[in-house]
């Protein structure tokens, strides 16, 4: 797409356009899906907190609540329950999201280019990431050594690979 664009062949435009729409359109589908389906879950799991609740206090000693008010029980039950519900709602689903979108990126990369997979492991420090872009690299790209050396010093052996390995490592235009 970019190197249409660059090239000036515009006769792909609607495509890439008619194609990005889609993938807006699909991601708003998603996102409602995600978020009814975590809601729902959410509120399923905090009747049962709240039932689970009620049921050990109704349990409770009568000198308990002697010595507790009635509104410091009830505002510690629903504070609690409420902070877990938030909790298993918003940051299981935030988790979900960016393991999604690590995995998205990570395989944009690789499509891309093994070797700029290879210089944003280094850039991220990610021993497991870089393991596993070099032995994928050499097993599926064929890169060879000196080549994975390269591209995790921020370059390459070949050229136009070179300036877009140099681009992802260092951000230069």
């Amino acid at each position: 797409m970019v190197d249409d664009l660059g090239a000036g062949r515009f006769d792909r435009t609607g495509t890439y356009v008619l194609m990005l729409i889609g993938l807006f359109v699909a991601e708003g589908l998603f996102s409602g899906v995600r978020n009814r389906l975590m809601h729902v879950a959410g509120e399923w799991f905090v009747l049962r907190i709240r039932s689970d609740a009620y049921r050990s206090v109704q349990r409770l000693s009568l000198s308990y609540f002697e010595q507790n008010t009635t509104g410091d029980i009830m505002s510690r039950l629903s504070g609690d329950v409420d902070a877990i519900e938030d909790m298993l709602v918003h940051g299981t689903d935030d988790i979900l999201v960016n393991a999604i979108r690590f995995v998205g990126i990570t395989g944009m990369l690789i499509y891309l280019d093994w070797r700029i997979a290879l210089a944003v492991a280094q850039i991220n420090n990610c021993s497991y990431c870089l393991s596993a872009h070099s032995y994928i690299g050499k097993t599926f790209a064929l890169l060879d050594e000196a080549e994975i050396a390269a591209n995790r010093a921020g370059g390459s052996t070949d050229p136009k690979a070179d300036a877009a390995v140099r681009k992802a490592y260092l951000g230069e235009e």
